[in-house]
């Protein structure tokens, strides 16, 4: 990797950030080797001009870099957008990065192909980074749906091979990224589209592993779980790409139902979840959504007969799976109930009298002494006149 990595390496590592004046300034300083030169930002199909594409992973590009120029997209003549690309690099001082997403990252992968077969010294001077990648060989859309090729979506799948500084980022389900492998299977197809929703354009709030930007990174699969942790998988020999992928925290699908219809939503989405989670996991490979992304696995209609097996021996433990949560959601919702309406009677509970709290304890209250007093008197003046009356 380029100096400017190893700097971002730093950053990351560090947590330095876009966030003002002094973390842009360290930013400088580890990058002070680099000559500036430019953050190439590719737009995509829905965000043609790369909005933010820049401000990707909480990182600030520009300043190890350079300044930001957009290829915008070209609807229906990517080429357009793969020549500029090729322009910006060629026409800005070595290092560049180029940082792009979606359909973006897929004519940014159409111009490494070409570099490949030219053999173009610019494929090497250049640090890329490919988020969301239609063309990743296991999951891009593109690759693996070639039937987009009609839209004029490039359809070859990245080099693997290249030795050239690639970071591929995907995202467990998302579309772009990870298409279902088996179009038979219609649940997984809606669960990778609704995933692709949720995911639109937060690549700002997601943190690259910083052992992936490091200089000396490992070739190979880096798979990052909900809690920030990275599993390392090695990949082919021949493999040269550092693949990032993203495990997602649930089924995309039933996010809805849980945004919109409150407690009821949460326990009917998660009796199902489990046994929906196998029947999505069917359409992947091996029922692996996370299987090695730099082997080329183009679409098939239906799996193969271990893949229906395995789903099928995995379905009975995800059913208990589901009801035994739904049945702790029950419990810990009567829970809270219970507690809110203790809670309740003791606020709504009637405040005891003070006069019988007063007579209770022995103590006369004011009105009462008064009286007592009043009995008193007459009681001495009666003692009194009987005195008199003997006398």
């Amino acid at each position: 990797m380029t100096t400017a990595l190893a700097a971002a390496t730093v950053a990351a590592a560090s947590g330095v950030s876009a966030a003002g004046p002094d973390s842009i300034a360290a930013l400088r300083q580890l990058a002070a080797a680099v000559d500036l030169s430019a953050v190439v930002t590719p737009g995509s199909a829905t965000n043609w001009n790369a909005d933010g594409i820049d401000e990707f992973y909480g990182i600030d590009w520009n300043a190890l870099y350079g300044p930001t120029v957009v290829a915008q997209f070209h609807l229906l003549a990517d080429w357009i957008q793969v020549d500029a690309i090729d322009e910006a690099l060629k026409t800005n001082p070595d290092p560049n990065l180029v940082l792009s997403s979606g359909r973006g990252a897929g004519n940014a992968s159409a111009l490494i192909s070409s570099y490949v077969h030219r053999n173009d010294p610019t494929l090497h001077q250049t640090d890329w980074i490919l988020d969301n990648n239609v063309d990743r060989p296991n999951g891009g859309y593109a690759s693996r749906l070639p039937f987009f090729a009609l839209v004029v979506v490039n359809p070859i799948p990245t080099p693997t091979d290249t030795g050239a500084h690639i970071i591929d980022v995907g995202y467990e389900y998302a579309w772009n990224s990870s298409v279902p492998l088996y179009v038979g299977n219609l649940v997984a197809l809606l669960n990778s589209i609704t995933e692709y929703a949720y995911r639109y354009r937060k690549q700002d709030t997601v943190t690259l592993p910083p052992e992936v930007l490091a200089p000396d990174a490992a070739p190979g699969h880096y798979i990052v779980d909900t809690q920030g942790n990275v599993t390392y998988q090695p990949l082919s020999a021949t493999n040269t790409t550092v693949y990032v992928t993203y495990e997602s925290k649930d089924l995309a699908m039933l996010r809805p139902i849980r945004d919109f219809l409150g407690r009821p939503g949460k326990v009917f989405a998660d009796l199902v979840e489990p046994a929906l989670k196998v029947v999505v996991d069917a359409g992947y490979q091996d029922n692996n959504p996370m299987s090695a992304p730099d082997v080329y696995t183009p679409m098939q209609l239906l799996p193969p007969p271990k893949v229906v097996v395995n789903a099928a021996k995995q379905l009975p433990a995800a059913v208990q799976q589901g009801i035994a949560a739904a049945r702790a959601d029950i419990e810990n919702a009567c829970a809270t109930a219970k507690t809110a309406s203790s809670t309740r009677a003791a606020l709504d509970a009637p405040k005891p009298r003070v006069a019988a709290s007063a007579a209770s304890a022995g103590i006369p209250v004011a009105g009462e002494e008064k009286s007592t007093q009043k009995k008193l008197t007459r009681a001495a003046r009666s003692a009194a006149g009987s005195v008199r009356a003997r006398d």
